[in-house]
C-alpha cells in the first residue's frame, strides 16, 4: 500500500495487536521512518518502544511479554542490522506471533515481503506536494496550525529531505514562500546529491564521483566542501573504530548506507585521521590565500589511497 492508504487505515482504526507492519523505501530515510512510527503510535494510543540493538533474544522476550495486558508499539528501525541467524530466528518468531504488541519493521530497500507482514507500506522516492503537506500537518500539527502558509510545500520533495525541510520551514516563517523555495534548491538533494557524492567518494568510485563533482564542485564555496569532507571523515572514522556495530547511529550521522553496511571494512582509522589532518592544513592554507586546486588534490590523494600508506 502507499502512504495515503496507510494513513487511511490508521484513521479507520484498522490496526491491532499481533500485526506486523513493514516500511520499505529506497535508501534508508531514518528520520521519516521515526516520525511515521511515532505518529502511528499516537494514532493507536500506544507508547512507542524503539528497538535499535542487535540482541534478538531480548527483542523476542520483550514481544512475548505484556504487563497487565498493556501493549506497546515496537519499532525496529532496520531489520538489516541483524545477522542472518538472528534474522532467521525473528522470522520464525513473527511467523507465529500471538503477542499483544503491534510491530513495525523498517526495511532499507530491496524486495522483502514475509508472509507474516500484515501491511507493507512502500514509499516512492519522492512525496508529491500534496502528500508532503498532508504529512507535515500530521507530524507537526502545532507549527502547521500556527502558520499553514509557511509550512506549505509547493513542489515534490525527496523522502529523505522531508523531515529536514519541515523543520527548516518551521524555523523560517518570516521568509516568503518564493524565497524559501529558492533557498531549498541549495539544501535539498537532487540528481547531483551531496549524499550520492559522499557515497561515491567513500566507495572510491571516482568515475561516478567525478561526474557529480563536475556539476556540484563549483556550486558551493571551498569552505563548505572543507566542512563537508571534514564531517564525513570524522563520522566515518568513528564508524570504523566501532567496527560498524551501530548501523542506525551511522545513518543518523548522515553516513551513506553503503558505507555503514560494508564499505567501512575497507578502511582503517589511521587513514581517515591522516586525511582529516591534511584537510585541516588545507583549510588553514585556504584562509591564508591558498589555491582552490588544493581541494582537488586532496580528493585525488584520498581516492588513490594516498593517506593509507
Amino acid at each position: 500500500m502507499n502512504i495515503n492508504s496507510y494513513l487511511l487505515q490508521l484513521e479507520q482504526k484498522k490496526f491491532s495487536g499481533r500485526q506486523v507492519v513493514a516500511y520499505s523505501a529506497r535508501g534508508y530515510p531514518i528520520s521519516f521512518y521515526h516520525h511515521l512510527a511515532a505518529h502511528t503510535a499516537h494514532a493507536l494510543g500506544l507508547p512507542l518502544r524503539i528497538f535499535a540493538g542487535d540482541n534478538i533474544e531480548e527483542l523476542i522476550g520483550s514481544l512475548s511479554m505484556s504487563f497487565l495486558g498493556s501493549a506497546f508499539l515496537f519499532f525496529i528501525p532496520d531489520i538489516a542490522c541483524f545477522s542472518a541467524s538472528a534474522r532467521k530466528k525473528l522470522d520464525a518468531f513473527l511467523s507465529d506471533y500471538h503477542g499483544e504488541h503491534p510491530v513495525i519493521l523498517g526495511n532499507s530497500g530491496g524486495v522483502w515481503v514475509p508472509s507474516y507482514v500484515s501491511f507493507l507500506v512502500e514509499f516512492e522516492e519522492k512525496l508529491s506536494a500534496d502528500e508532503a503537506n498532508a504529512l507535515a500537518r500530521l507530524f507537526f500539527p502545532q507549527v502547521w496550525s500556527a502558520s499553514e502558509q509557511a509550512m506549505r510545500f509547493t513542489r515534490p520533495v525527496l523522502l529523505g529531505d522531508f523531515i529536514a525541510l519541515s523543520f527548516a520551514r518551521a524555523l523560517s516563517m518570516g521568509i516568503s514562500s518564493a524565497a524559501f523555495d529558492d533557498y531549498t534548491v541549495r539544501i535539498t538533494t537532487n540528481e547531483g546529491s551531496v549524499f550520492s557524492l559522499a557515497q561515491f567518494w567513500l566507495a572510491k568510485d571516482m568515475s561516478k564521483f567525478g561526474e557529480l563533482w563536475r556539476v556540484m564542485g563549483s556550486s558551493y564555496p571551498v569552505e563548505y566542501w572543507v566542512s563537508f569532507f571534514s564531517d564525513l571523515l570524522w563520522q566515518a572514522a568513528y564508524c570504523v573504530q566501532q567496527g560498524g556495530r551501530s548501523l542506525e547511529r551511522a545513518l543518523s550521522n548522515r553516513l551513506p548506507f553503503s558505507f555503514a553496511k560494508r564499505d567501512w571494512r575497507a578502511y582503517e582509522v589511521r587513514e581517515l585521521a591522516a586525511a582529516h589532518a591534511y584537510l585541516y592544513a588545507l583549510d588553514w592554507q585556504n584562509k591564508h590565500g591558498g589555491s582552490i586546486q588544493q581541494l582537488d588534490l586532496f580528493i585525488v590523494k584520498f581516492s588513490s589511497g594516498g593517506f593509507a600508506r
